[in-house]
């Protein structure tokens, strides 16, 4: 139930990645440790601020699927490692400390930790909004300097550009 000493290991880790990727972080994960960093009891200001990149509200938009949960969009995108399922009683005993339910949920989180960098790494891709993690003249999502011109683009606010295509991550 004291969540303090996690948060305190958690937080220079965090503050440290240049780039936050998870499913369904935008609506769950970010809102629920900024509430526990902002329970008097931890008392641990704002959660830093850390680029984002959320698989759940990317597939979304770009995945016309059924279900947008991180099993079936791995499961869609052809993803070699598979979610594997996790009971409410095998969380609750493994809350309690049970060594069989911790190690169960532990190898768990390690798989679903993989499932998502795979799911991450085959939609970016496909995001034009992605955060930019490159220099000047490097892909904005993979930080690759092998670009390759493909033809132009315009847009309203800055007229005619070059476009370009990654060819490591193909954004």
């Amino acid at each position: 139930a004291d969540d303090k000493r996690v948060l305190e290991k958690f937080l220079p880790i965090f503050e440290s990645a240049a780039l936050e990727v998870g499913h369904n972080t935008t609506l769950f994960d970010i809102p629920y440790v900024q509430a526990r960093m902002a329970d008097p009891a931890n008392n641990l200001g704002v959660i830093p601020q850390v680029g984002h990149f959320d698989t759940y509200m990317s597939g979304k938009s770009k995945l016309r699927i059924s279900s947008k949960s991180l099993a079936r969009m791995s499961e869609f995108l052809g993803c070699k490692n598979q979610k594997s399922p996790v009971t409410p009683a095998k969380w609750k005993a493994a809350r309690r400390g049970d060594p069989e339910a911790l190690a169960y949920v532990s190898k768990h989180c390690k798989y679903d930790v993989l499932v998502e960098e795979e799911v991450y790494l085959k939609i970016r891709p496909m995001m034009r909004r992605h955060p930019v993690l490159g220099k000047y003249g490097h892909c904005h999502v993979c930080d690759s300097p092998h670009l390759q011109q493909r033809g132009y683009a315009t847009t309203r606010l800055v007229g005619r550009q070059i476009r370009y295509q990654c060819q490591k991550c193909g954004a």
